[in-house]
């Protein structure tokens, strides 16, 4: 041991740094893993095959497959996304016997938009009909409606590709066991067909003088034996089954019964929290996170050179940069490089990615949630830090009068509507601001802006309450609340909107003459309304001053003009590592080397007579003397 102790030495000083290096990187590391597997929609035991991109082409795409897919494209935090789910597995389950002839895969975008961008698709959820017949490089596939039914349209487009499917013509022979007969479009006839498949072949002919949904179902003899023998009729697919039954070979399964209808929303369990979360304001982990999503995952997922969506992403990051930078050093290290970066014209996806690696972006988003954390992994988180985000830009405009940058709400709608993964709350979120304009001008004033965003989040937030995205943890409903700001309960909602309406109808020709539409009551009327409207509005800008604004604790300069220093070790991604995780390979790499070399000088006489002479640094020299 006294001999080793030499040549260990080399060792330890890798082995301090290590060690100190890994004490200080782990909340790093932490705070930047993937979001865990349970934050997943969908398992494996919902009869769907969950993929990660990667594993798209082999499983898919197979060279020697003979089944179809339907794929879904979704993400994990959009509100529709979610609420179609419990339909997708109701209709996964309804078809878990087809499974010979089709597969259902999902895969979630909000970890994987380069799906998206490889199908050219900007909108989740997205259903992608993938023929047998099709390559990874064709790219072809039939888009399905997810608002639409989606057993008839799987139905039509298996039908080319199953023969038993295509309805027998006036003469033509059943050439099978048994023989169905049903009134256009032959819905249960075809599913029976295909639960059947691949141990029993059965036909169907069209029959126009069956109503109700009901289908006949006839022994077929063989060559010679006479006339077809009827097993019955029936409208419900469960006693269809039973008649065919017999029918099966002895060693084929009959397929489980239909699991029971859609439920129109997610029943809430008896697990599930019933109290009320408290909400609390944003942090800056919350905002970083919703930044990093809104840039690499959905800016990501859609295509730069489409009309429109190169100049909402490109002035949504100079909002950011312009309203946040100056207050928070840390959000000002991700934006600044990329807002001086960002060209006049839109760059290749390639490029986009590599500018958002060079500032410092990761390429997986975090889901680093803390006042946005639902009580499931898939409630609130990204929708939520959007409207915080969008809320606390307003909120610091508001603060410095407008100095700040422009105005907020112009070019938050042009970013939602172009470049937001859940394209049916872009679309609905577009409806809602449609007259956004002429509500606040295209100018509109700091605190103008900040109350018109804040009703419009209430609106939402009344018309999504108990919907399935709908936290039952955090409800969603009118903020704030009494409790939060008695003061701000605004009960002149009403009154407002029928002001609107008049302003809007006044001079049309229903407008009597006599009775002008005008804003009620007027001055003459009760001349201290205006006082208390305006009060109102002033205690709510005040609260969610408070609530949002450069002093909720997120900023770490308030009052801006904060010196921009770049990290002493940067995190920009090489390669997809993290430079911090480069150092800890090398570290590494150098221990394995002195570990080796050691082995050498234990096992070397002439080497272990180099090492105790030459390579300690412990052993010192003889000094001279002059």
């Amino acid at each position: 041991p006294a001999n080793l102790m030499p040549s260990l030495s080399p060792l330890l000083l890798p082995l301090a740094a290590l060690l100190l290096l890994l004490a200080s990187t782990g909340p790093r590391a932490a705070h930047s893993a993937p979001a865990a597997a349970g934050a997943a929609l969908y398992q494996a035991s919902d009869h769907v095959t969950p993929l990660k991109f990667d594993d798209l082409r082999a499983v898919v795409y197979s060279g020697e497959r003979r089944r179809h897919w339907l794929l879904q494209l979704y993400h994990r935090y959009c509100g529709h996304c979610i609420n179609f789910a419990p339909t997708f597995k109701q209709f996964a389950s309804d078809v878990k016997g087809w499974s010979h002839t089709v597969g259902l895969a999902v895969i979630d975008s909000a970890d994987f938009a380069q799906v998206m961008t490889h199908y050219g698709l900007n909108g989740v959820p997205s259903l992608l009909f993938i023929p047998s017949n099709t390559s990874w490089e064709q790219k072809y596939f039939s888009l399905l409606n997810s608002e639409a039914n989606l057993m008839d349209q799987l139905l039509n487009q298996l039908q080319p590709f199953v023969p038993q499917l295509v309805p027998l013509q006036s003469g033509e022979a059943a050439n099978s066991p048994a023989l169905l007969e049903e009134a256009s479009p032959g819905r249960l006839s075809r599913r029976l067909i295909l639960d059947s498949l691949p141990s029993l072949s059965l036909r169907w002919r069209l029959n126009a003088g069956l109503s109700g949904g009901a289908v006949r179902v006839s022994r077929v003899p063989a060559a010679g034996g006479g006339g077809a023998a009827a097993l019955g009729e029936s409208a419900s697919i469960d006693e269809l089954r039973r008649l065919l039954a017999p029918l099966r070979p002895p060693s084929a399964v009959a397929p489980p019964a239909a699991a029971p209808s859609v439920m129109a929303k997610v029943a809430r369990t008896s697990d599930s929290p019933s109290s009320n979360g408290e909400l609390r304001p944003p942090t800056l982990d919350d905002l970083r996170s919703g930044i990093i999503r809104a840039l690499v995952s959905d800016a990501a997922a859609v295509s730069l050179d489409k009309p429109g969506v190169w100049p909402a992403v490109r002035d949504f990051v100079r909002l950011l940069n312009s309203h946040l930078s100056a207050r928070s050093l840390e959000l000002g290290r991700l934006l600044r490089p990329l807002a001086a970066w960002l060209p006049e014209e839109p760059p290749s996806h390639d490029r986009w990615l590599r500018a958002l690696a060079d500032a410092g972006f990761p390429t997986r988003p975090p889901d680093a949630w803390v006042s946005c954390r639902g009580s499931k992994p898939f409630l609130r988180g990204y929708p939520c830090s959007l409207w915080q985000l969008f809320h606390t830009l307003t909120a610091v405009r508001f603060a410095t009068a407008g100095a700040s940058g422009p105005p907020v709400m112009p070019v938050m709608r042009r970013f939602i509507i172009a470049c937001f993964s859940c394209r049916y709350c872009s679309e609905n979120f577009d409806k809602g601001t449609a007259g956004m304009e002429a509500e606040i001008g295209a100018q509109p004033a700091p605190g103008v802006e900040l109350l018109y965003l804040w009703r419009k989040h209430n609106t939402v937030n009344k018309r999504l309450s108990g919907e399935s995205s709908d936290d039952p943890a955090y409800p969603k409903a009118r903020f704030p609340s009494a409790a939060l700001c008695s003061e701000c309960v605004e009960l002149l909602y009403l009154w407002r909107r029928h002001n609107a309406v008049n302003k809007r109808l006044s001079g049309e020709s229903s407008d009597d003459p006599a009775y002008p539409k005008a804003r009620f009551p007027s001055a003459a009327l009760c001349s201290e309304c205006a006082e208390g409207a305006a009060s109102a509005d002033a205690n709510a800008a005040a609260f969610l001053l408070r609530w949002y604004g450069p002093g909720a604790g997120w900023a770490s300069h308030p009052e801006g003009g904060s010196d921009f220093v770049m990290p002493a070790i940067s995190t920009v991604d090489i390669m997809g590592f993290f430079r911090v995780d480069l150092v800890i390979v090398a570290l590494c790499f150098a221990c394995a080397l002195d570990a080796l070399l050691v082995v050498w000088c234990r096992l070397s006489h002439s080497a272990r007579r180099l090492c105790r002479r030459d390579l300690s640094p412990f052993r010192r020299s003889p000094i001279p003397v002059f």
